[in-house]
């Protein structure tokens, strides 16, 4: 989904069918492209981000947290983010690393925001919850 506060640079339906939005995502300064999920016939909030998929498991957590990663094929860095926005931690996926857990027991509760960036491009994204 597109953050309600982001900013908006350029939306354009191509010939596939898609609504295309490149958008700055708040706090991380992130510049990313979405693409709609149904031909045309999607509002724009209901949209995904083009690229890695990541998810957070458990979500909730208070102990550990997994990160997996579809595509293994680089190295990424993976940086965690408070609603502040202020990098509070970082880790990194080997080639060929599918997933990467994380203990935060020790972190405050509270949401936070994982994203892996490589060669200071944002490749995927995922918010998670600390108990």
């Amino acid at each position: 989904l597109i953050e309600p506060t982001a900013t908006v640079h350029r939306l354009k339906a191509l010939g596939d069918g898609h609504i295309y939005v490149s958008a700055t995502i708040p706090f991380t300064n992130d510049c990313l492209l979405y693409r709609s999920y149904d031909p045309l016939y999607t509002s724009l909030p209901e949209c995904e981000l083009t690229g890695l998929n990541i998810t957070a498991r458990p979500n909730p957590a208070t102990e550990q947290v997994t990160f997996e990663r579809s595509m293994t094929d680089k190295e990424g860095l993976l940086r965690f983010y408070n609603v502040n926005g202020t990098t509070i931690r970082k880790a990194r996926f080997s080639k060929g690393q599918k997933q990467l857990s994380v203990n935060v027991s020790s972190w405050p509760g509270g949401m936070y925001l994982a994203r892996i960036v490589n060669q200071g491009k944002t490749f995927g994204r995922v918010k998670f919850v600390v108990r």
